[in-house]
This record gives structure tokens, C-alpha cells and sequence, in this order.
């Protein structure tokens, strides 16, 4: 074969090659652009179906209004057929090629999640163990298991510093910021709060001239199928500079109660801590209305359970944020209720619904 020969041949291989990936992006753009479409059908059946639900919980609740509520869900079934009617008129082959084609993209993109939330991070740091008599004396429980804070770009003692400085030029009722990044940030890959940190409570405990700050703080972590919260803990000297303890200093028993767990504070009487915590109702589960439960320590670490205290009076699927304090003679918690009920054909601000509410208790 002479030199002149192979060129030709090759140059025939890769016409060929252009020709059949401008066949297969004729094809399959046109296939995969389908394939989106079905897949947004099918979240729009969902949520259609979840509409559809919350209209016969409120027929149920408004018996008076069966005939609008029944007006609405026969609007949704006319609005789901006529989004599937182009759909009915494909041949059935092209139908099975858009299913196949949807469902390797579900498979694609389950496979990229997976990839981003299980890969094995960095080895975690050994744990420190800060033993303090000093800190044991002056009346702070000692720190066990710390882990020192992440490394950071930012200089955390020259912010501190400056913090120092500027805050006590401001007026009363002014607020000085810390621009220079986040006190305290999720963990290393693989702890139990690598995947997000949410709900900080905060005490300041002072004995003589010694101030310290205590932060209990909700962090989860999202693996794969594997996720759910626990209440981790910080220390700090100024507010700025935190140390968080290394594992978390309480975790619900019930794996639902982990997935679900919510909003975070904390109070002190005496020498007890009282923590109450939210868990979050489930959609379509047997728990509907947001709870609301406490746990008790002598240390602010050890935490013991104490069961359910209170539940939000509205069934629907928003959490409880509390916030506690101990005035001296009695507890107070405020939490927000939820303020938006079915009203119609969407969720609207209804007069007279509940918002903030306040309790008190001597125990």
C-alpha cells in the first residue's frame, strides 16, 4: 500500500467517524432534550399528587367548601392529562427509547451525588485531649476530646483583636461585624458534621474575672443513603476563636428523630443544663405535627433524655425553632408556630393564625 493509499483510508475512517457522531448527536440530542421533558412531567404528577393530597386534607377540615375543593382537584386532573396529551400520541417505540433514556440519566446523575457525598475525605486529626484542672476549679467543666479548628485563611487572632477594638467605640444599639469568615464552619469529611452546621445556642459563663462562651450547635452529615443530625458543641474565650468538641455530645435514639432533628437551644439553673430540641414532622409518615423535647446535663456534655414536652399545634410540615432562657424563678420558651394555612387554591397568610408563642415552666 503506498503512502498515498493509507491517507486516503484514513481520511475515509475519519469522515466515517464524523458521520456517525453527527448521527448519534442528531439522535440522542433530540432523545436526552425528551428525556428532560419526561422527567419534568413526572415531578409535575408529583407535585400535583401532593396538591392534591393537602386539597382533601382541607375538604375534610372545611366540609362547607366540598364543592370548591372539589372544583380544584378537578382542575388538577384536567391539567395533568392535557400535560401527557402529546405524550399519548408518540409511537410506542420512541416512548420506550425517551423511558430508557430517563432513566439512565436518574442513574447518571444518582451516581455523580453518590460520588460527591461518599468519597473518603482526609484522616481526621487526633483527638486532643485538653485536661484543665484550672478550668475544673473556676467552675467550667473540663473539654475532653476538642479538635482543633480547621484551617483557615483567615488570621483569627487579628480579627479578634480587631473585634476587641471596635466594639466598644460603638453606640448602644449598634452592632459590630466580623467580615473576615465564618466562627465556626462544618467538619472534616467523615465527622458528624461535615455536611452542614445549622441552629447555634450560646450561654456566657463567667465566674470571678474568667468569661468563657458555650455554643450548642445542630450538624449533620448526608452519605449516600446514610444521613441524619446530632448536637455538637464549641468553646470559645472571645466569641471568635471556637474550639468544637470532637464527637458529638448528643445524638437522638431514634434514627427518624435523627433525619428530622431541628432547631437547637439551650438554658442553665443552677448547675443543670436544660437542652430542648425539635424534630421536624414527616410529609407522608405517621409523625405530622413538629415536635418538641428536652435532655438534661450537669455539664453541658453528658446529655440524658427527658422525652417530649411539647408539640406545634398546626399538622403542618414545618419545624419548630425554639429559643429558652432561665430568668432565676422560671423557665420561658418561644417558638414559632406555623403561620400559614390552606386557604383556597395556594398557602396564604390567614388573620388570627399563630405565629410566636411563649411558654413558661418552673421545671
Amino acid at each position: 500500500m503506498t503512502r498515498a493509499d493509507a491517507i486516503a483510508k484514513a481520511n475515509a475512517a475519519l469522515r466515517a467517524l464524523a458521520r456517525g457522531l453527527v448521527r448519534a448527536v442528531v439522535y440522542l440530542g433530540p432523545l436526552l432534550g425528551a428525556a428532560l421533558v419526561y422527567i419534568a412531567k413526572l415531578g409535575a404528577d408529583g407535585a400535583s399528587a401532593v396538591r392534591a393530597l393537602l386539597l382533601r386534607r382541607a375538604r375534610a377540615k372545611s366540609p362547607n367548601r366540598l364543592r370548591e375543593y372539589e372544583q380544584h382537584e378537578a382542575a388538577l386532573r384536567k391539567a395533568t392529562a392535557s400535560r401527557w396529551t402529546a405524550w399519548r400520541a408518540l409511537p410506542a417505540q420512541r416512548r420506550l427509547a425517551v423511558r430508557l433514556a430517563a432513566v439512565a440519566l436518574i442513574i447518571a446523575l444518582g451516581a455523580v451525588m453518590r460520588a460527591r457525598f461518599t468519597t473518603p475525605g482526609p484522616a481526621a486529626p487526633p483527638d486532643v485531649i485538653a485536661e484543665s484542672s484550672a478550668a475544673s476549679s473556676a467552675g467550667f467543666p473540663d473539654v475532653m476530646a476538642t479538635q482543633p479548628a480547621p484551617r483557615s485563611p483567615v488570621d483569627f487572632d487579628a480579627a479578634a483583636a480587631r473585634f476587641d477594638r471596635d466594639a466598644p467605640g460603638k453606640a448602644p444599639g449598634q452592632w459590630t461585624f466580623l467580615p473576615e469568615g465564618p466562627v465556626l464552619a462544618p467538619g472534616a469529611r467523615g465527622e458528624f458534621d461535615d455536611f452542614t452546621i445549622a441552629s447555634p445556642s450560646v450561654l456566657r459563663e463567667a465566674d470571678g474575672d474568667r468569661t468563657r462562651y458555650r455554643m450548642w450547635y445542630r450538624g449533620c452529615y448526608f452519605r449516600g443513603r446514610d444521613r441524619g443530625c446530632a448536637i455538637g458543641h464549641a468553646m470559645s474565650e472571645d466569641g471568635v476563636r471556637w474550639q468544637k468538641t470532637k464527637r458529638p455530645v448528643f445524638e437522638p435514639s431514634d434514627p427518624a428523630a435523627r433525619r428530622g432533628l431541628n432547631g437547637v437551644t439551650v438554658a442553665r439553673s443552677g448547675d443543670r443544663y436544660f437542652m430542648w430540641y425539635s424534630v421536624a414532622p414527616e410529609l407522608f409518615g405517621p409523625r405530622q405535627p413538629s415536635t418538641l423535647h428536652l435532655a438534661t446535663s450537669s455539664d453541658g456534655l453528658q446529655w440524658e433524655a427527658a422525652g417530649q414536652v411539647l408539640s406545634a399545634t398546626s399538622r403542618d410540615p414545618y419545624p419548630i425553632e425554639p429559643s429558652a432562657l432561665h430568668d432565676g424563678s422560671q423557665f420561658h420558651l418561644w417558638f414559632s408556630d406555623n403561620l400559614r394555612t390552606f386557604d383556597k387554591d395556594d398557602f396564604e397568610l390567614k388573620e388570627g393564625a399563630p405565629f410566636l408563642m411563649h411558654f413558661t415552666s418552673a421545671d
